[in-house]
């Protein structure tokens, strides 16, 4: 791991001492088996309630053992480069010795990472627990750091004897172990170790060719990553280019049926106001002609009225002639008289725009009914059945026959009331009229469609009794008769 003292503290900050999930300098950074490492307070706020981790980048769930977050493995290759990056950054400030924290710093133990003054120094390569560790000049131990960091970082001691090195490395347990180890946990009869600077010299050997592997598999996952991003962006533009000619196609297909609607709604009223104005035009004709006799006739009956009234026998005789001859031409006129235009017309909407590109008709002839069959006679308690048709079926067509128009239909029986009769529409041009009678006599059947009477409308039906004969025979008994009654 060299590097230049002056770029090792950008590199080191910018790609490894960043937690993923606070986002700050790692505090006790922990590795998990993905060899994703995050801070141990965040990955106990990771921990779900079954013991378990997902990995925030991988989405990789790893499962926790008793420990907890505690028995995660420590990344002490990540502490180490903390701990070289606080130094690095420290080099231009005065530093003060860590033993006395009073003379300045002279020289520094690879071991304890400690810097030392002259006298602190000397104390410290005599005493019997630390005479054997490594003492440098401070200048030449950052000539080294700046050199080789790994050559003068800190041993990493055993995780089961704490205060003992690790100098070698088990392969049958695939694990770095102290001297202490070989003597008590890994014996030589039963396990092979060898050096830890041996195995690390034959791993980094390995994982040069690993490294070499997986930069093939990452220049692969890179150019299938532009080709996914390719056919993204491609994707992406096909849509917006496809959803605007869409957009637009809807846009156009609005208007057009806008138009079709818009000139066949104004067709429909043209028509439909044309009817009306003529109509309009007949009505008030007619009106004005009715109002004409009216005054004529009203005028007329109060000069006669006074004529009568005051007049003398002289002015009544003089009179006579001109009277007579008005009133004999007023009493020609034709006054009961039937509107000539009816007021039925009804706009019959069609739900399917799009299939029948109208939104319907206006009809300005009604629909004529005509009794077609009914039952002459029945008798009380069975249904009398009445059919009506449309007399004009053939200038409709069969939508327009089975619309439901407003048909009423009343019975009249012999004691003068009258009941209302059920209506159903067969929805062919036809309708059955159906209701029970129990009440002998004649009834009469009134039909009305829209208020005015159908053709062939009152009917009028006879109801006789119910079925059955009844016969008295008599014999003299005795000076009496007796009745015996059968019934048929």
């Amino acid at each position: 791991m060299a590097s230049s003292g002056s770029q090792l503290p950008e590199q080191i900050d910018e790609n490894f001492l960043l937690c993923g999930i606070c986002c700050e300098r790692y505090k006790n950074p922990k590795i998990l088996p993905c060899l994703h490492s995050f801070c141990e307070p965040c990955l106990g706020k990771l921990a779900d309630e079954m013991g378990a981790i997902t990995c925030p980048v991988c989405r990789r769930v790893h499962e926790l053992t008793d420990d907890g977050v505690a028995g995660i493995q420590v990344n002490i290759f990540l502490n180490d480069l903390i701990a070289l990056f606080e130094e690095q950054k420290s080099v231009n400030t005065s530093k003060k010795c860590d033993g006395c924290e009073q003379g300045d710093v002279i020289k520094h133990c690879t071991v304890c990472s400690f810097d030392f003054c002259s006298i602190c120094a000397t104390t410290h390569g005599k005493l019997p627990a630390t005479k054997s560790h490594r003492l440098l000049r401070f200048d030449e131990y950052m000539a080294a750091k700046s050199a080789d960091p790994s050559s003068v970082q800190p041993p990493v001691y055993c995780s089961t004897h704490l205060d003992y090195p690790v100098e070698f490395y088990c392969d049958t347990c695939n694990m770095a172990i102290c001297l202490k180890c070989t003597a008590l946990d890994h014996p030589l009869t039963k396990h092979q170790y060898r050096c830890v600077k041996d195995a690390a010299k034959e791993f980094t050997k390995n994982l040069h060719v690993v490294i070499d592997k997986v930069k093939v598999k990452e220049t692969e996952a890179n150019n299938s990553k532009l080709k996914v991003q390719q056919i993204f962006e491609s994707l992406q533009k096909c849509f917006q280019r496809e959803e605007e000619s869409l957009r637009k196609h809807i846009r156009q297909t609005i208007d057009e049926i806008t138009r079709l609607i818009q000139e066949n709604g104004n067709k429909l009223l043209t028509e439909l106001k044309g009817e009306y104005e003529k109509r309009k035009v007949n009505l008030t004709a007619q009106l004005k002609e009715l109002d004409i006799g009216e005054n004529d006739l009203t005028s007329t009956r109060e000069y006669v009225e006074k004529l009568v009234h005051y007049g003398n026998a002289s002015q009544l005789m003089s009179a006579k002639r001109r009277v007579d001859h008005q009133t004999e031409e007023l009493l020609k006129v034709q006054t009961q008289v039937e509107p000539v235009e009816d007021d039925y017309m009804e706009f019959q909407q069609c739900d399917d725009f799009c299939r029948g590109k109208s939104l319907g008709t206006i009809k300005f002839i009604p629909t004529v009914y005509k009794v077609e069959s009914v039952t002459p006679t029945v008798r009380v308690g069975e249904d009398i059945t009445c059919t009506i048709r449309s007399a004009n079926e053939s200038s409709l067509n069969k939508e327009e026959v089975s619309r439901s128009v407003k048909v009423e239909a009343v019975m009249k029986t012999p004691d003068g009331n009258t009941e209302k009769v059920e209506v159903k529409d067969n929805e062919n041009g036809t309708m059955t009229l159906k209701t029970r009678v129990e009440v002998e006599g004649e009834h009469e059947l009134s039909v009305t469609v829209c208020k005015k009477p159908v053709e062939g409308s009152p009917v009028n039906i006879k109801v006789i009794a119910k079925k059955g004969l009844m016969c008295k025979f008599g014999r003299k008994v005795q000076g009496s008769v007796s009745l015996i009654t059968y019934g048929v």
